[in-house]
């Protein structure tokens, strides 16, 4: 991931980090969960709102706000 655009990278940690209910993940755990499509899609699918913190999902709501315009979004400003 070292050539991707930052903001791509920090768009995919994040996911990643919620799909774990993690408070960070690193470019070692995009490329676990980006290196097979099927266990991407079935943790995906067994993935339980739930288990994330409203700090992990306000934090994370954050980072993706920051970096909408980048994705041709506008940013949204609450939650």
């Amino acid at each position: 991931m070292q050539d991707s655009p930052a903001n791509l990278v920090k768009l995919t940690e994040t996911f990643v980090a919620l799909l774990r209910a993690k408070p960070r993940s690193k470019p070692v755990d995009v490329e676990l969960f980006f290196a097979d499509h099927s266990k991407l899609i079935s943790k995906m699918a067994r993935v339980e709102t739930t288990q994330c913190s409203m700090e992990l999902i306000k934090d994370s709501f954050e980072v993706l706000n920051s970096i909408r315009a980048d994705f041709g979004a506008n940013t949204v400003h609450d939650l």
